[in-house]
């Protein structure tokens, strides 16, 4: 297994070592020395010269990471995507290692001429190609938008500047003012995200949750998931209990009295999960704060309760998490969910070790099984 690990920061560093500890080939490209960089943290510093003393480390610049054949939309007919490989493309400024050469042979350099020995200065482009690819620059990301495979739903484009939308992003601040929050995806950030939602539905009972993901949800085995799940859904036996003795208690009155008195109203649940579906249109309406999101569902998701639906959702914000892996300008000729790339966004210090597991089991899944 040849793994290019991407990064200059201690989250690229740990993930490099620890794969290599694991026996995989792998190439550090860091646009920094790591040895000098991490000097007074001791810790990163005796990893960054352990893995510099075994020629991890490549100082370069990565320009660009791309499949080798492939091309964004194509597939190989019975095979999947990730026979071929990835290219990583990177420069490297030259002139260190001329200036070396020319020491240790002054003779022949001397007869190529000054013009020459300019023109070696210059980066010029090299490549090398993995089976896997981490990236942890922490560089710009592209966000995915609500639509199928993370690209813009019809008019999203047009109203996500200037509506509340909100891409990838897990603050708790963000979420404090709305009332009817979409969840949209269930991609990288979701579980983080879950954790606020959950905080937000316990604080203030009108709010009210809708999770909208192409995934079975109920199937995802998602911890922090499956207790907002339970939760809820206490909340709604015990107001449903609640309910029917109030219409007991209307029942009972007399009919002068009802027709003063109005029918208890039925209690909602406020999470609604809607597995199997995407978003396929964002509307929102000069007179009206809320947005509409049009939601369908195809035909062959078996996890899809309602197969071929259509449905318009009313929210006042929205948070979308439909990306599986964080995607950077490096890497955006590749799919969003492309097989074998992973993005690792800089962590605090106590939650890297915890992403790169995470990372590592999707790995050694991958090789596990039989990717054809």
């Amino acid at each position: 297994m040849k793994l290019a690990v991407v990064g200059s920061g201690p989250t690229a560093l740990l993930a490099a070592h620890h794969f290599y500890q694991l026996g995989a080939h792998v190439v550090l490209f860091s646009t920094s020395n790591l040895v000098e960089k991490f000097q007074s943290q001791k810790d990163l510093f005796d990893i960054a010269n352990f893995l510099h003393t075994q020629s991890v480390v490549k100082e370069a610049k990565v320009l660009r990471i791309h499949k080798r054949f492939l091309s964004n939309s194509e597939e190989i007919e019975g095979r999947s995507r990730f026979l071929d490989l990835f290219r990583v493309v990177f420069s490297k400024n030259p002139k260190e290692s001329i200036l070396k050469q020319v020491e240790e042979n002054p003779e022949v350099f001397k007869k190529l001429g000054n013009e020459v020995l300019e023109s070696l200065h210059h980066p010029i482009e090299s490549y090398e190609d993995f089976d896997l690819v981490i990236e942890a620059t922490g560089g710009k990301s592209r966000p995915s938008f609500m639509g199928p495979g993370g690209v813009p739903a019809i008019n999203e484009l047009n109203i996500f500047k200037d509506s509340p939308i909100f891409y990838g992003r897990v603050d708790s601040k963000e979420i404090s003012p709305f009332k009817k929050i979409a969840v949209v995806g269930s991609g990288v950030g979701f579980t983080n995200f879950l954790n606020i939602l959950k905080l937000k539905l316990i604080e203030d009972k009108t709010a009210v949750g809708i999770i909208i993901s192409d995934e079975d949800l109920i199937n995802l085995k998602n911890p922090i998931l499956n207790e907002l799940i339970h939760e809820i859904e206490n909340e709604f036996q015990s107001l449903l209990k609640e309910h029917q003795e109030k219409v007991f208690n209307w029942r009972e009155l007399d009919d002068h009295v009802k027709a003063k008195i109005p029918f208890p109203p039925e209690p909602q649940k406020r999470l609604t999960l809607f597995s199997g579906y995407e978003v396929s249109n964002v509307d929102k309406l000069l007179d009206q704060k809320e947005m509409f999101l049009t939601i369908e569902s195809p035909e062959f998701r078996n996890h899809t309760l309602v197969r071929n639906d259509l449905k318009t959702l009313a929210c006042d914000s929205a948070f979308v998490f439909k990306s599986k892996y964080h995607k950077s300008e490096l890497s955006h000729d590749l799919r969003s969910n492309e097989i074998g790339y992973y993005n690792i966004k800089p962590l605090k210090s106590e939650e890297i070790i915890k992403e790169i597991l995470e990372c590592e089991k999707i790995v050694m899944n991958l090789f596990s099984r039989e990717v054809q």
